[in-house]
């Protein structure tokens, strides 16, 4: 990989099909010619939300501890579950002290090593891709053998798909 030069590297077909009279920017013509399968990186989780996912950790754990012994119900219906906001009892003292250690050590972690996350977008492609998300009269779609993404009229989706289902 070191002997590719890095034009091998970069996407090769950034090609979309715009069927709509939406004008578009250069910048939202780049970000849809990337693909359907291009993933702009999400913002940082908040520390708080970190503190929150440790906390649920902690009482799945919990959960898991209190009915280990119990048999399975073959009845048991995974999309019909509705999660409760029950906590189970804090019944073994060395699983409670595991789970203080863990929780307070993951936490020092997060807040010694804040992680860094790298966008892939500029603000601007980013602020274009939300004002093109928000219009409702276009949406982008795949094409047929991979030909690229295309942009189409909502209004044209819907009839198409209409006359298919009638």
């Amino acid at each position: 990989m070191a002997n590719r030069p890095l034009f091998d590297l970069l996407p090769r077909n950034m090609e979309f099909y715009n069927f709509t009279s939406v004008q578009l920017t250069d910048r939202q013509t780049r970000v849809i010619g990337m693909g359907l399968k291009f993933r702009p990186t999400l913002k940082p989780p908040p520390e708080a939300q970190f503190a929150e996912q440790i906390k649920e950790f902690c009482r799945s754990v919990r959960l898991y501890y209190k009915f280990a012994g119990q048999p399975q119900v073959g009845t048991f219906n995974r999309r019909l579950y509705v999660r409760s906001d029950w906590n189970p009892p804090r019944e073994n003292p060395d699983l409670e002290d595991k789970l203080h250690d863990l929780s307070k050590e993951l936490k020092l972690n997060i807040s010694n090593n804040k992680p860094h996350w790298k966008n892939n977008l500029s603000r601007q492609e980013r602020t274009e891709l939300g004002e093109l998300k928000s219009n409702e009269s276009v949406r982008v779609v795949a094409t047929h053998k991979n030909l690229g993404p295309a942009l189409m009229t909502t209004e044209w989706i819907k009839t198409e798909t209409l006359k298919h289902l009638l």
